[in-house]
Parts: structure tokens; C-alpha cells; sequence
């Protein structure tokens, strides 16, 4: 007899945007395989846009986070998880995912896939194994199979007249922040100051992408090299896969931006440092790499130049 077909699936991602970008083919392979289910999504504020945008939910549910002392949003949460699912697929494995497991999950009898102590469907030990990888076995094991997204949901429009008509035919961008939280990830904007300049002597205009976090490193490759194109808070996750898919080559820190840009099949290399394992967060994409140092700051831009080399060989 065949498995009784799923009607009401709840799946947890908070984030942050790279492991969201790195679950989008778990997330893709959930909504192809039970396209009939009712699937909802429980995640943090800063991506409920892009979940909307995705196309592979019929409900999604913001969770704030807050502590567990505010009764508001504990009760929140906990008439979501009486409401009764077939499953639920614990994509953030989280502390605070393993405190819902135990509050609502257990006394409710619902089946829970994740690492949440004595649940019902305990995922093996992940170690050494690709974040999206992980999320994949998980959504396989509830029943999926595997897809690959089609991200055309972000590159569904054009660049604005104002990007488009400021954008060189060659170019190549730059990601020279990352969170705050964790300066040891940020390859130094001195370096991308460098390679800005080795860019432009080869006719490749460098256009640096960034938020207000960011402000500070490009302000500074910016004041080194006046001639690159400062983009800070003018691009969208859309404007970024169109531009990465146009672009020669992608150089990035570990951030969310540099997941996406490398899920575009241009060159695109993550820089690292000791604070990124990449068994576990290499960016993926048909022309994806990355480079690693214990010290980031001692990564050459002739070290970057030569692994970019490989790459664009691997994107021809």
C-alpha cells in the first residue's frame, strides 16, 4: 500500500538569507512532490517577501522570536501547532525549534523531523554535510524528492532604467560585507580595493553590492579606487541574480548575497576564514567556489585571480 497522501505539512526556517538560500531546493522539492498539501512556513520577518515571492507556500506564518516570557507570541505559536499537521519539517534545528518540539509538538502527537530530543523522526548526525544537502535528506525523508528550484521567481523582471543605464557590458561584482556580528568573515576592503584596481586595468568595471551594514567597507574601497561603482542600497534580491547572471565574476564574503549571486552559474567565489566550515556552507552553483584561510586577511588577490580563473573555465 502506498503512503496516505500529505494535506497539511508545516515546514521552520527563520534564516538567516544564506541558509534560506540554501534550502531553496528543499523547499522547491517539498511543493513539487505534494502539490495538492496545504504547506505553510514558519519564519522570521526578514524573509516573509521572499518566501511570498517564491511561489511554494499556501500559508505562511511570521514568528518574531521574542522571548519566551512574552505570552502573546508564545500563545501565537502554540494555536499554530494545535491547528494539527501531517508533518512538520525542522529545517532550522535550532535551540528554539527543539523548546517548540517540546512544548507543542510532543503534547499535541505531531511527527517532527529534525534533531529535537526524542522526536519522532530524528535526523542523522550531519556533520561535514552541505547545508542544503542537509535540507534535502530532511524533506526526502518526509517523502519529497528532489528537485532544483527554478529561481526565475527573482529574475521575473528587469533592472530599473536607472541601474540598467549605469551598468558597463563588463563588469564584475563585489560583496565586501557580511554581518557585523562577525567582522573575522570580512575579507579586508583593502584587498577589494586591489583586486578593484587589477579589475579595471583588464577593462572590468567592479560594482560593489551592499546594505547600510556595509556602509563602511565600501566607503573605503570606494575612497581607494574612485573609479568603481558604488551600488550600496540600491540593488534588490531580484537586481542581484539578474546582475549576477550578467556579470564575469562574482567575489564575495560569507553572507547571504554571495549564496544567491552564486546560485546565478557565473564565477562567483566566496572568501573565507576559520568562522566559515566549508563542508558545511560552501555557496553551490555550476560555477561556484571558494577559497580559505585560516586568517582571511592573509588571502592575496592573486590567490582570488587564480581560483577565479578556474571557475570561469568551469562556466564556459
Amino acid at each position: 500500500m502506498g503512503r496516505r497522501p500529505l494535506s497539511a505539512i508545516l515546514v521552520i526556517k527563520h534564516g538567516a538569507l544564506g541558509d534560506f538560500v540554501q534550502g531553496f531546493d528543499a523547499l522547491a522539492s517539498l511543493r513539487a512532490s505534494f502539490p495538492e498539501a496545504h504547506i505553510c512556513l514558519l519564519t522570521s520577518p526578514p524573509f516573509t517577501a521572499l518566501a511570498q515571492k517564491t511561489g511554494w507556500f499556501d500559508e505562511i506564518v511570521t514568528d518574531q522570536r521574542r522571548g519566551f516570557w512574552h505570552l502573546p507570541s508564545l500563545w501565537h505559536i502554540r494555536r499554530l501547532f494545535a491547528r494539527g499537521w501531517d508533518r512538520v519539517l525542522d529545517l532550522q534545528c535550532s535551540r528554539r525549534t527543539a523548546a517548540y518540539h517540546r512544548l507543542f509538538a510532543q503534547p499535541f502527537g505531531l511527527d517532527w523531523y529534525g534533531t529535537a530530543r526524542g522526536c519522532s523522526h530524528p535526523l542523522p548526525d550531519f556533520s561535514g554535510i552541505n547545508n542544503a544537502e542537509r535540507m534535502l535528506i530532511t524533506v526526502e525523508r518526509a517523502g519529497a524528492s528532489r528537485q532544483s528550484a527554478d529561481l526565475s521567481f527573482l529574475a521575473d523582471q528587469t533592472l530599473s532604467s536607472q541601474l540598467a543605464s549605469d551598468l558597463p557590458i563588463r563588469f564584475s561584482l563585489l560583496i565586501a560585507g557580511c554581518s557585523l556580528a562577525k567582522p573575522e568573515k570580512r575579507w579586508p576592503a583593502d584587498r577589494f580595493a586591489e583586486l578593484a584596481r587589477v579589475q579595471l586595468a583588464a577593462s572590468v568595471q567592479p560594482v560593489l553590492i551592499g546594505t547600510s551594514a556595509d556602509s563602511a567597507a565600501l566607503a573605503r574601497i570606494a575612497a581607494q579606487v574612485p573609479q568603481v561603482l558604488n551600488w550600496q542600497s540600491r540593488t534588490s534580491l531580484s537586481d542581484l541574480l539578474i546582475l549576477s547572471s550578467q556579470a564575469e565574476a562574482i567575489i564575495g564574503n560569507d553572507t547571504g548575497p554571495t549564496f544567491l549571486a552564486a546560485r546565478s552559474g557565473c564565477p562567483c567565489l566566496m572568501v573565507m576564514g576559520a568562522a566559515t566550515d566549508p563542508a558545511m556552507s560552501a555557496p553551490l552553483g555550476a560555477a561556484a567556489g571558494w577559497l580559505k584561510k585560516d586568517r582571511i586577511d592573509t588571502i592575496s588577490v592573486a590567490e582570488v585571480l587564480t581560483e577565479l580563473e578556474h571557475l570561469s573555465k568551469k562556466s564556459r
